[in-house]
């Protein structure tokens, strides 16, 4: 229970992030670069680890390029914060099926935004089975929702394992 607790405290910022932050952000995609953010987060009392492993679709290079450096800022303090420096032109293989929704091995969050406010973003949930990492997953939409200033979607994609 204090594993879920944690998860979805942590899932919680990174939602608020993303429909607070993110939806003030103008532009259209017209050269879409992608930005890997991985986020571990050790559990309290069980020293287990989660780790959040996001994608985020950005409008252009320009936009992507340097991005590392503020997305680090914006998930301080979550736990040990990885993210790549590299903008990438495309997604590595595995992730590919994320940005059309289909199933993935672990459950992911989607973050679909209007396409001049924001950046449509996933984030897979690993080190928790997929029946768990749903229910987290759901509990974070929820809150998201709440918080939305603009149009978005927000859903969960249940992972095939476990």
């Amino acid at each position: 229970m204090v594993k879920i607790l944690v998860v979805v405290l942590a899932l919680l910022g990174v939602g608020y992030f993303v429909v607070t932050n993110l939806s003030s952000l103008q532009g259209e995609v017209d050269d879409p670069h992608y930005v890997e953010i991985r986020i571990d987060i050790s559990v309290p009392k069980t020293g287990e680890k989660i780790q959040l492993v996001g994608f985020v679709k950005m409008h252009s290079f320009s936009d992507c390029n340097g991005s590392d450096v503020v997305w680090k800022k914006i998930y301080e303090g979550m736990g040990d914060i990885s993210v790549s420096p590299d903008c990438k032109k495309t997604l590595p293989e595995k992730f590919k099926k994320l940005f059309n929704n289909e199933q993935a091995t672990a459950t992911y969050m989607a973050f679909d935004y209007d396409k001049s406010k924001g950046r449509d973003s996933r984030f897979l949930i690993y080190g928790a089975p997929s029946n768990m990492a749903y229910d987290i997953c759901n509990k974070l939409i929820a809150g998201a929702k709440n918080e939305a200033q603009s149009p978005q979607e927000f859903y969960c994609v249940k992972g095939s394992v476990g």
